[in-house]
């Protein structure tokens, strides 16, 4: 997490967004000021003066932010995408992503109008560093995408395990397709390593790319994760007479 910033007046072409009234319902006018501040943050990370200039004033001074030492909290992320969007309380939330979606953090972003603007209601003020999401949520996904990375190095060091890698699939769709286990295989890549990618939280569908030997094939997986009798199972997406694919979608031959 990087943190080094601080104040005051923004580039006022990009951030005064014409705002009376309530919020949009289609969110795109504060998609566009939590845009421009996210693409400050990447490329002017250590303009705190910039950076602040995008939290409302007074919700500053009620913190008692110190304007002389104040710094703006701020992540370094590879990419980013709205999640949510609420235009009756004006919060947008935002999905960060590390290189490779090695991480995921969810910012809520909390809009406010002042003096016909948007700004953001900060989240603290400590240790002379304010926040300017309102809520974030580190690491989303880290258990679901860490049955994922499990299964897939099973999937490498036990490839011809059934009972193993049938363990994994969830009894709820078996008992849902009148599956019996001992009955199926489980359809498997003879993968040669992998990436387990981003997660959608709604959905709790994580991505992963596989790789064959010397990088000669990579298809994307994605796996969907559902909860059963205190842990996690992996929901299907389809079987056959005698397999079960333990992904939920297959995407062969990407890039």
């Amino acid at each position: 997490m990087k943190t080094l910033r601080c104040i005051v007046i923004l580039s006022v072409a990009v951030l005064v967004a014409s705002c009376t009234g309530g919020f949009s319902t289609d969110g795109v006018t504060e998609t566009a000021y939590v845009d421009a501040f996210m693409n400050d943050m990447r490329d002017n990370f250590d303009d705190n003066e910039l950076l602040l200039g995008y939290v409302s004033p007074e919700a500053m001074a009620k913190l008692g932010v110190d304007m002389k030492v104040a710094r703006c909290n701020s992540y370094s992320p590879d990419r980013w995408e709205v999640a949510s969007y609420d235009h009756k309380s004006g919060d947008l939330g935002v999905m960060l992503y590390g290189s490779q979606d090695a991480w995921q953090h969810l910012l809520t972003f909390r809009l406010i109008k002042e003096d016909g603007r948007l700004y953001f209601v900060p989240a603290q003020y400590d240790w002379d560093y304010v926040d300017p999401w309102f809520t974030v949520q580190i690491n989303v996904g880290q258990e679901e995408k860490a049955l994922v990375d499990e299964f897939l190095q099973k999937m490498i060091d036990d490839y011809y395990n059934e009972p193993l890698l049938l363990s994994y699939i969830s009894p709820a769709y078996c008992r849902q397709k009148g599956i019996d286990k001992d009955d199926y295989s489980c359809n498997a890549y003879g993968l040669e390593s992998f990436v387990v990618g981003k997660i959608d939280p709604a959905t709790r569908e994580v991505e992963a790319i596989i790789l064959g030997e010397d990088e000669d094939w990579a298809h994307k997986l994605t796996f969907k994760i559902v909860d059963e009798n205190g842990r996690m199972y992996l929901w299907p997406g389809s079987n056959s007479d005698s397999y079960i694919d333990p992904w939920f979608k297959l995407e062969t031959g990407v890039q």
